[in-house]
């Protein structure tokens, strides 16, 4: 009985220090990280950033940090915004620095979804016409969207994913969401705002 009792007092502590530290969970490996982040960020795109189905979404071709970057100064103003939001899941969320190249062939969406290389985003935007320029290629787009990488929880239920979008010099805003895993599907359940231009 008492060494069931030490097992019990371990996973209880192994728990703990995942949800603390935001370690990705155990025992999935990277290409299945990765499906998860996409279904993620196709579910997103399906339910809040294409809400017009008739323009598609242009998508920079690296995750941002700047939601992650952003998390770390307003925490506790994300963490108690949305409701649901787990510890656990903002941690990993903060742990993801390194940028993922986003492929377009990835998503499983409804609308048409195309990555900007980093060259074509430099190319149009390096002077005051880059909103024209982007126009001219993209006359029919919601605008430039940049995602952050995802964080999850311990059993891959919960994600938290950025997304900020800019359809303008002074037209944009930055939206952290939380995405909820029921019956194998991927649901936006909650939103926070952060900034608004």
């Amino acid at each position: 009985m008492g060494v069931w009792v030490v097992v019990g007092l371990l996973i209880v502590i192994v728990s703990a220090v995942y949800s603390q530290r935001g370690a990705d969970p155990p025992g999935v490996t990277e290409e299945e990280l990765r499906r998860e982040e996409y279904a993620v960020y196709s579910a997103l795109i399906n339910e809040r950033l294409a809400q017009d189905k008739s323009k598609s979404v242009v998508i920079c071709e690296f995750t941002t940090t700047g939601g992650a970057d952003e998390l770390d100064q307003r925490f506790r103003y994300i963490y108690g915004g949305i409701s649901g939001l787990s510890r656990g899941t903002t941690n990993n969320f903060r742990r993801k620095r390194e940028p993922l190249r986003l492929s377009g062939d990835s998503f499983n969406v409804d609308v048409k979804c195309i990555v900007m290389s980093q060259e074509e985003e430099r190319e149009l935007f390096g002077d005051s016409r880059g909103w024209e320029r982007f126009y001219e290629k993209y006359p029919a787009s919601s605008g430039l969207t940049r995602l952050s990488r995802v964080g999850f929880n311990r059993r891959m239920t919960e994600a938290l994913v950025y997304a900020g979008n800019q359809s303008g010099g002074l037209s944009g805003l930055g939206v952290f969401y939380l995405v909820t895993k029921e019956n194998k599907v991927w649901r936006v359940s909650g939103e926070l705002p952060v900034w608004i231009s």
